[in-house]
């Protein structure tokens, strides 16, 4: 069915007078797919067989696209231009940021200009996803009130097609010129998308387009994990008088690798990156979880963060304290890391792609009380930190990472997020806890019903805060040896409790700390995008 829609084009162009090339193997090599929304789902894979390059306009390869799976753009041999908008609520251009990363590696490996016509992601600024096509929006379906004009949007994806298709077919001096406005387009837009890049693990895309050189590690990330916990709105008024994240790509760099599956057709694998800068979150929330104990103590914790990406390997895994013979004592603990929609699949189809694609964390740490109990060390020991201010400390992070514009258009005309006191589990009970337990968002609209399908009244949402989001998060906490023996002591099981705590095995499984939390990158995707949503796509 879709071969012969796509066979219905090239009959309808080759009779307005268009002349294909075929090729021996039927591919027309002169011919250029554009796949507008949902298009791309089903005719990017025959477009693959079929046409010379392919047009994604605010469009996705897969129909796992919201599960977090992309095919890699190493796959796709031939020219392919990723064209999104800024403000897109619908196809949200996180989303694509795995094919952002892959497009940014391919001009370390081969050139900035080689890459910028053969695979170019570009965002134009300001635009939503309704003016990828009839400019209205459906704020229904979550897209966002534009910042530019239709006709300026439409001017600018054109313009984007245009350099494409007359970089890879028109004559030579055409070429070259198509490919400058293309690199241009895609230094801008890798400006523009920067800050999520760190936030979410995966470097800095700017050197590769500035320079092309190969990049490695990140190593001295923006946001690290002590960072992610800890930023002042202080630190957030700095970072904005920085010049540019071109600036600093080269002590930045992208991080090489890609989200891919061995054996599958699409990965639903995370990039390397993103579980690095996960691990070292937790750590520091780890450290800040601790931070009660004697100094002397803390300086001898030697924090170890297991990462997954199943609910079953959490549930499975538990933190463990071990002293060395150093003298440092290790402390492991893990962490699940999941995007939303894996873990809280929307009910409702039309928004598949509401929720964030950077993960939320779900934490399963070790409490203060129990790391000293294991140490011997006499006394109590409070928590010392709330999932609250995990979460503060991501969003007052992701802030202070944004451009200017995006925080101040944040700040003008979106929910704005508070973090609400930390929700305590009905019961003790993990398994339930980690498959059942989720945060929560709470809008409250200002002076109105926040929200409206009409696009006339776009301007007007583009002036005023929609209302206040309260998150909170879900946290389980169990009781430490001694704090199982006080309980138990007045009941008729007490002697079996003790004996049963006398076993090592079951230390691991008491004095544990679960909470769900934003990540930064997450926190960033709220104020680049949902908060700017008129309908409540989050909860």
């Amino acid at each position: 069915m879709l071969e012969a829609a796509l066979t219905d084009v090239k009959d309808a162009a080759a009779a307005a007078g268009f002349k294909p090339r075929q090729s021996g193997w039927g591919r027309v090599t002169n011919l250029y797919l554009c796949c507008q929304s949902a298009a791309g789902l089903g005719l990017s894979p025959v477009a693959f067989k079929a046409v010379s390059g392919l047009i994604m306009l605010a469009s996705a390869f897969s129909d796992q696209y919201s599960n977090s799976k992309l095919p890699s753009l190493e796959d796709w041999g031939r020219p392919v231009l990723l064209l999104g908008a800024e403000l897109d609520g619908q196809m949200r251009w996180p989303w694509s940021a795995g094919l952002a990363a892959d497009s940014a590696v391919l001009a370390q490996k081969a050139g900035p200009r080689f890459a910028a016509a053969q695979q170019p992601f570009i965002l134009v600024p300001g635009a939503n996803h309704g003016q990828t096509s009839n400019g209205m929006p459906r704020f229904d379906r979550g897209d966002i009130p534009a910042h530019i004009e239709y006709a300026a949007a439409t001017d600018a994806f054109a313009r984007a097609i245009a350099a494409f298709v007359t970089a890879h077919e028109g004559p030579k001096s055409a070429k070259q010129a198509a490919t400058d406005q293309l690199l241009l387009m895609v230094r801008q837009t890798a400006e523009l998308v920067a800050p999520y890049f760190m936030a979410s693990g995966m470097g800095n895309p700017c050197a590769a387009w500035i320079t092309g050189r190969q990049g490695g590690p990140e190593s001295t990330a923006c946001l690290d994990a002590r960072d992610a916990t800890h930023q002042t709105n202080h630190h957030h008024q700095q970072s904005h008088a920085a010049p540019s994240h071109a600036a600093s790509a080269l002590q930045q760099p992208l991080l090489q690798g890609t989200r891919r599956e061995a054996g599958a057709a699409v990965s639903a694998a995370m990039h390397p990156g993103v579980l690095q800068k996960a691990e070292r979150f937790v750590a520091a929330a780890q450290l800040r979880l601790a931070s009660t104990l004697p100094r002397e103590v803390m300086g001898q914790l030697r924090v170890v963060v297991q990462t997954h990406t199943t609910v079953e390997a959490l549930l499975y895994n538990q933190p463990i304290i071990a002293e060395q013979e150093d003298g440092s004592v290790v402390v492991l603990v893990h962490a699940l890391v999941a995007p939303p929609n894996l873990v809280r699949p929307s009910a409702d189809r039309a928004l598949l792609t509401s929720r964030a694609s950077a993960p939320e964390y779900w934490l399963k740490l070790k409490r203060p009380q129990a790391i000293a109990e294991e140490l011997g060390l006499d006394g109590t020991y409070a928590d010392g930190v709330t999932a609250a201010a995990l979460n503060q400390g991501a969003c007052d992070a992701a802030i202070a990472a944004v451009s200017a514009k995006v925080a101040e258009r944040y700040k003008a005309a979106g929910w704005q997020l508070v973090f609400g006191d930390d929700v305590p589990a009905p019961e003790v009970n993990a398994e339930k806890f980690i498959r059942q337990g989720a945060m929560n968002f709470s809008a409250v609209p200002a002076g109105g019903s926040g929200s409206g399908n009409d696009a006339d009244c776009a301007e007007q949402h583009q002036k005023r805060q929609l209302g206040v989001v309260t998150v909170t998060s879900p946290v389980l906490t169990s009781k430490s040896i001694s704090e199982t023996v006080q309980h138990a002591a007045h009941g008729p099981q007490a002697e079996a409790m003790v004996s049963a705590i006398q076993d090592k095995y079951m230390h691991r499984f008491l004095g544990n700390w679960y909470a769900k939390v934003f990540g930064v990158a997450q926190a960033m995707e709220w104020i680049m995008l949902d908060s700017l949503r008129q309908k409540n796509t989050w909860g």
